[in-house]
């Protein structure tokens, strides 16, 4: 599939190129001990390759290795055509590729203008398989990699980085190997997939996590280098936490290594590697976890514009006050629901029992609303979705769910029946003191949780979703309340001796 595209930024967003730095490229290569006279005989591809990064890497020590084994330039010529290939979807970059291993080794080299997810003719055929697969939203993708998309099950924000990691690990013959740099998938709900196929076959052998440092120049990305060999099935693997050091030369410097054990390591269908979390958590994710508190999902009106407003121009007896969960403003809210006392719950008004206020302001953005992906059932006049409209006639304490690096930023607040949230999640106390909640909100250990569980974001941030800070609060207040019961059972043990 050829394209036309030739704007840096719009290869970077369409297309998802993002050139890897020579440095890392040699970092990744050693990795995967591509090098010596054994690579003579060995395929290696490049399925993203952009303008060659890896290949002219490849071609260097391939031809260095040839020349000392006094090969001839035609034995030369031949091995760079059979045993090296690659893959480009831009004209440009493939153009520059070519271009770029020509001056250094004159070859018809096998680099393919095409789109890699539908090229077979490498499957089961390569030693190794390396790169930095391309970097591209699920919104920015064309309809035939959406089909592919749901065909592998993938949810959620899925990144087209995914999927190529499907595709290597079909092209692997019986021995080869795998490595990539791609953002994290350690903890993400995208990732989910793609890390239950790895726990499944237990083919990884090294994970290199550059944590919050970015690599990059032209994206805000958290990326890992991710190593697998097809040929061994293992119950450990490495992980090393890395950094790039750009001192007197560049160069990726090992900080720490360790060998983990799969059975320690995969929580909640996570990665995780802190320690002191691995240890506590059977205990924070066991099934019969007493409900303390329940942390939940906000509105979703699916068109916050629309919904939300400072101040409305109208006053009308279908708006509410809502608070906006990332920073605790209060704002306006059209809520065209009602508390049926028969039913127990809040219901969608008819249209027709809306006030001629609010009516006349949402026809004026009907088009707009219907056009929203709400079901077929579901009403053009209401939410989204029917999340957290029931709890509106409760009390909640509002919490944010996105925290920057340092997890400083902890927002909370108390939110008084017939408000809305919207924008983050909310915490319904239940039988728990809000006191007790809040407690826990500040404290140091619910900023490590944070760290820990949290999905990476764009520009130094954590998100964490409402369900594991459903379980880790609820382990708090566990811990608080067997504290607290048996202070008052030695308190009254004192007194009885006494």
């Amino acid at each position: 599939m050829k394209s036309k595209i030739n704007n840096h930024d719009k290869n970077i967003k369409k297309l998802g190129q993002v050139f890897t730095p020579d440095f890392i490229v040699d970092f990744m290569l050693d990795s995967i001990n591509y090098k010596g006279k054994d690579i003579l005989k060995k395929h290696v591809l490049d399925s993203s390759c952009g303008n060659g990064a890896f290949l002219k890497n490849i071609v260097k020590r391939y031809v260095k290795v040839a020349k000392g084994e006094n090969l001839s330039q035609k034995l030369i010529k031949k091995g760079l055509e059979t045993y090296i290939h690659g893959i480009e979807i831009c004209s440009i970059a493939y153009e520059s590729c070519i271009k770029n291993l020509t001056s250094i080794f004159p070859a018809n080299y096998d680099v393919r203008l095409e789109d890699a997810l539908f090229v077979n003719d490498y499957n089961e055929k390569m030693d190794f398989v390396v790169g930095n697969p391309p970097y591209v939203r699920i919104h920015n993708l064309n309809t035939q990699t959406k089909k592919i998309i749901s065909q592998k099950k993938l949810k959620g924000m899925v990144n087209l980085y995914l999927l190529f990691y499907f595709l290597s690990f079909q092209q692997l013959n019986a021995s080869g190997k795998l490595i990539y740099i791609t953002p994290s998938f350690l903890k993400n709900a995208s990732g989910k997939i793609l890390r239950e196929k790895i726990y499944q076959e237990k083919k990884l052998i090294h994970i290199y996590n550059f944590k919050h440092q970015q690599v990059f120049p032209d994206i805000t990305t958290y990326p890992i280098i991710t190593l697998f060999a097809n040929s061994q099935t293992s119950q450990k693997f490495n992980y090393s936490v890395v950094e790039l050091k750009i001192n007197n030369k560049e160069k990726v410097n090992l900080i720490s290594t360790t060998e983990f054990n799969w059975k320690e390591v995969v929580i909640e269908n996570r990665f995780i590697f802190e320690q002191r979390f691995l240890l506590e958590s059977q205990k924070i994710f066991a099934k019969n976890q007493k409900n303390y508190c329940e942390v939940k999902n906000a509105f979703a009106t699916l068109a916050d514009n629309i919904f939300i407003a400072d101040k409305f121009s109208f006053t009308s007896p279908n708006i509410i006050k809502i608070v906006k969960s990332s920073t605790g403003e209060i704002k306006e809210c059209i809520f065209p629901y009602y508390y049926d006392e028969e039913k127990k719950k809040y219901v969608l008004k008819d249209f027709d029992k809306l006030d001629k206020n609010t009516q006349d302001y949402l026809l004026t953005f009907q088009s707009q609303l219907q056009e929203r992906s709400i079901k077929e059932k579901d009403k053009w006049w209401g939410f989204g979705r029917s999340q957290s409209i029931k709890d509106t006639g409760k009390n909640k304490i509002y919490v944010n769910c996105l925290f920057n690096k340092k997890v400083s930023n902890v927002n909370f607040g108390l939110v008084p029946k017939g408000m809305g949230i919207y924008g983050g999640i909310y915490i319904l106390p239940n039988k728990t003191k809000p006191k007790t909640i809040e407690k826990h909100l500040e404290s140091e250990k619910f900023r490590d949780f944070v760290k820990t569980f949290g999905e990476h974001r764009n520009g130094n941030w954590y998100l964490i979703n409402s369900r594991i800070m459903n379980k880790y609060l609820n382990y708090l207040i566990s811990l608080s309340e067997k504290k607290e019961h048996n202070t008052k059972k030695n308190n009254y043990n004192e007194d009885r001796i006494e």
